[in-house]
């Protein structure tokens, strides 16, 4: 879910941009197991705020931000999680169906 000031203010979010990590309806848990979200430890919850500095948000989806870089890139990834601000680093992978 991309977050913006209204959704922010709604649900009370730390951060008034972003990605929020839900479940899916169709898959249930919002990190495949085994992905490069899940291996670099990314959760549900989380916050997905910026993809190498540039920031995620209404004009800027997370998905567009990745699709920017080729894969094997090494991308670094700021989310907040329980109010902090955390960054770690995503080996970007293939998607595998």
């Amino acid at each position: 879910m991309v977050v913006n000031q209204q959704i922010a203010d709604a649900q009370k979010l730390p951060v008034n941009h972003g990605a929020l990590i839900q479940n899916s309806s169709t898959s249930g848990s919002g990190i495949l197991s085994g992905s490069p979200a899940d291996k670099a430890g990314l959760k549900v919850g989380d916050i997905v705020t910026a993809v190498n500095g540039q920031n995620v948000d209404e004009n800027h989806s997370l998905s567009r931000l990745i699709q920017q870089y080729a894969v094997g890139a090494s991308v670094k990834v700021s989310y907040y999680r329980d109010g902090k601000e955390q960054t770690v680093n995503v080996t970007l992978e293939e998607l595998k169906k």
